[in-house]
């Protein structure tokens, strides 16, 4: 109760960052920010992080688990997949962008799940223009930071599923677009042209430890030619991130494609959500709600 009588600042004003006082300008000189208009949709979600479906092979994957000690991710500079293959399975984002598509309708949809959930994928859709222009691309998954791997990670990446199974020997590692790291540098050389990116993952919207704070994937989505993006500042708890999201983009007609407006109302719906006091999980807790953030270049 204490804290639904705060006056938290997310919740009583719609909030965006900008990239620069120029931009602020802009968007005055222009009678205000354009609303995002959803006319297509990509998704991807749940990937698994084994290089095999979840659920094959003899070892399940492991649905819940303590986090894997991130310097363990590289290895003499290659990606360990082994380590990548222990993360958690995120069966939860899978559902969570299958119920976006759902609230958008399925006939413009593309949703990539489990062995799907490739950068081959995301690259032969670049390649062949597919990428949603005018559009949303939700990334539902684990993310990195630059300089959590004991300074050895330069960039941050969102991990999506390794193309070739961590179990299986090789000789050599796998190229660096096939190793189940979707970097920032590769996320520069994409074309969205897309109206509104949803990263649905931890850590988002952060540098490298200490570094500003608008930069890393965000840039690299902005230089993609991405419109807003919603990314997160801190770790993101699932059921808080899913239902967010959905909210969010369920609001977005209503209120005209004003994606911070959508954002604040869906958080105020959530904080004030009172299901969860009486077994000790209320949302009413900033670390429930207020994990993500609206960024517009525009």
């Amino acid at each position: 109760d204490e804290l639904r009588r705060t006056g938290w600042l997310g919740l009583e004003r719609a909030i965006s960052v900008l990239p620069s006082v120029d931009t602020l300008a802009n968007v005055r000189e222009a009678g205000g920010r354009r609303g995002a208009s959803i006319a297509a949709f990509l998704g991807i979600g749940d990937p698994a992080f084994r290089g095999i479906p979840d659920g094959a092979g003899d070892a399940a994957a492991p649905a819940s688990a303590a986090p894997v000690d991130i310097r363990s991710y590289y290895r003499s500079g290659t990606v360990d997949l082994a380590a990548i293959g222990q993360l958690a399975r995120l069966e939860k984002s899978g559902r969570e962008v299958i119920e976006i598509a759902d609230i958008l309708g399925w006939e413009d949809a593309d949703v990539l799940l489990q062995m799907e959930a490739t950068q081959s994928n995301i690259d032969r859709r670049n390649a062949a223009g597919r990428l949603p222009e005018g559009g949303l691309v939700v990334f539902a998954t684990h993310a990195l930071v630059a300089g959590d791997l004991s300074g050895t990670l330069a960039e941050p990446a969102i991990v999506l599923t390794p193309e070739i199974a961590p179990s299986v020997a090789v000789p050599d590692a796998p190229a660096a677009d096939r190793d189940g790291l979707l970097t920032a540098s590769e996320v520069a050389q994409l074309d969205f042209r897309s109206s509104l990116v949803i990263l649905s993952a931890c850590n988002t919207a952060a540098g490298a430890s200490g570094g500003e704070g608008f930069s890393g994937l965000a840039r690299a989505f902005f230089n993609a030619s991405a419109g807003s993006l919603v990314a997160t500042h801190f770790p993101l708890l699932d059921l808080a991130g899913s239902r967010l999201t959905t909210r969010m983009v369920e609001l977005l007609p209503a209120m005209r494609g004003d994606v911070p407006g959508a954002m604040r109302q869906a958080m105020q719906e959530y904080a004030a959500d009172t299901a969860g006091d009486a077994a000790g999980l209320s949302s009413a807790h900033p670390a429930n709600w207020a994990a993500f953030v609206v960024m517009d270049p525009r």
